[in-house]
C-alpha cells in the first residue's frame, strides 16, 4: 500500500481528523485513483473501527474522532460513490426522531451504513414526522432508519412508524429502529421491520432487510483483512 494511502487509513483508524484532508490531498497528488482510495482505504478503515468498537477494543471518544475523520475523507468522494452504482446495495433515509438531539449513535450508524455500501440520506437530529415523510417521498428509500436515545422520544418514533404505515409505499420500504431508549420488544410492538441494539446490529439488520444474509461482523472482517 502506498505511504500516502497508509497514512490516510491510519487517520481514520486512529481519528487523526486534523490531518485527514491534507493526507487525502496527498493521495490524489500521488496519482491514486479516487475509487482505490475509497475501496482500499476509507471504507475498510471505518469498518475496522466498527469491528474494534464492537469487540470493546475502542472507546467512544476514539470512535467519535474516527467517524469525524471518515466524514472529512469521504465527503469529497460522495460524487464518486454516487456515480458507481455497483457499490450501492440499497438506499436509506436516516434520522433521530423529533425531540431528540443526540447525534453520536446516529453518526456512527450512518458512517458504517455508508461504508457497507448503502446510499445514506442523513436527515440529522430532532427530525419531525413530516420531514421523514417528505424524505421518503423524495428519495424512495429501501429502508427508513429511526433513532431514539431518550425514553421521552419513543412516542415520536412510534408516531413516525404509524405515519409511514399510512402512506403509499409501493417501493416496499422497510423500517429499522434503534437507540438505547428502545428494546427489541418495543420495536415489535410499534410494528418496525427490524431493530438494531447497537451500530453493528443495525447495519447487520439493514443488510438483511435488503437481501444480504452475510453477517456484518463477517463482512467487516473480510474487508478488514489487510490492516496494514
Amino acid at each position: 500500500m502506498p505511504d500516502s494511502l497508509s497514512r490516510l487509513k491510519e487517520d481514520v483508524l486512529k481519528g487523526y481528523d486534523d490531518r485527514t484532508l491534507e493526507d487525502l490531498q496527498h493521495c490524489l497528488r500521488d496519482g491514486l485513483h479516487s475509487l482505490e482510495i475509497v475501496n482500499n482505504c476509507i471504507v475498510p478503515a471505518i469498518l475496522e473501527v466498527g469491528l474494534l468498537w464492537n469487540e470493546g477494543k475502542l472507546y467512544l471518544p476514539d470512535v467519535i474522532l474516527s467517524v469525524e475523520a471518515f466524514k472529512i475523507a469521504s465527503t469529497p468522494m460522495q460524487e464518486l460513490l454516487r456515480s458507481h452504482k455497483n457499490r450501492t446495495i440499497g438506499r436509506i433515509v436516516l434520522g433521530t426522531v423529533q425531540g431528540d438531539t443526540h447525534d453520536l449513535g446516529k453518526d456512527i450508524v450512518a458512517a458504517l451504513l455508508a461504508a457497507a455500501g448503502f446510499e445514506v440520506k442523513d436527515l440529522g437530529i430532532n427530525v419531525a414526522t413530516e420531514t421523514f415523510l417528505s424524505a421518503i417521498r423524495e428519495n424512495q428509500p429501501d429502508v427508513l432508519a429511526l433513532g431514539a436515545y431518550m425514553s421521552t422520544t419513543v412516542p415520536a418514533m412510534r408516531e413516525v412508524v404509524d405515519a409511514v404505515r399510512g402512506i403509499d409505499l409501493s417501493h416496499s420500504m422497510r423500517v429499522l429502529v434503534g437507540g438505547r431508549a428502545i428494546s427489541g420488544l418495543d420495536a415489535q410492538k410499534m410494528g418496525a421491520d427490524g431493530y438494531g441494539q447497537d451500530a453493528i446490529e443495525a447495519v447487520d439488520c439493514a443488510r438483511k432487510l435488503v437481501g444480504f444474509e452475510e453477517k456484518t461482523m463477517d463482512f467487516i472482517s473480510r474487508l478488514s483483512e489487510n490492516r496494514t
